[in-house]
């Protein structure tokens, strides 16, 4: 083997793991997945996060700059309060009959 060929051999045993793939693909994913919801739109299409209403809203939001009166944080209403999700227990979800 020559050294130039020897040293091109070299260079190709670097590009590839352990299971003869190369070690670095390109793979077309995008950054962002297609139809996430950003930080002010609801997960639900068409009700604010911020104040339960319609949305798109026409002008800005009815909950801006408003206190929560749970949470007692800006700029959304208690009705839609995500802290009072966390924080109040589940509803029991089975029911227990009664016994005489």
């Amino acid at each position: 083997m020559t050294s130039e060929s020897s040293e091109v051999h070299a260079l190709s045993k670097h590009s590839q793991n352990r299971s003869g793939k190369p070690k670095y693909t390109h793979v077309n994913t995008p950054k962002h997945p297609t139809g996430s919801s950003s930080r002010n739109k609801s997960s639900k299409k068409g009700i604010c996060r911020n104040c339960g209403g319609a949305f798109p809203h026409d002008g800005d939001c009815p909950a801006k700059g408003k206190r929560c009166n749970f949470c007692k944080k800006l700029n959304h209403f208690s009705k839609v309060c995500r802290s009072r999700l966390k924080s109040e227990p589940e509803q029991a979800k089975y029911h227990t009959a009664k016994s005489n």
